[in-house]
């Protein structure tokens, strides 16, 4: 039970984390598109 649950535990943790970082990699280049806007 223990070694079909860890490795699926931790695919499911890994593209959970790629997914936020995918979403904070946006936000980021949202906020300075943003901001180079304002400032120009």
């Amino acid at each position: 039970m223990d070694e079909d649950f860890f490795p699926s535990f931790r695919r499911q943790l890994l593209s959970l984390s790629q997914e936020m970082g995918i979403k904070l990699e946006q936000s980021l280049v949202g906020h300075s598109y943003h901001l180079c806007s304002i400032l120009i």
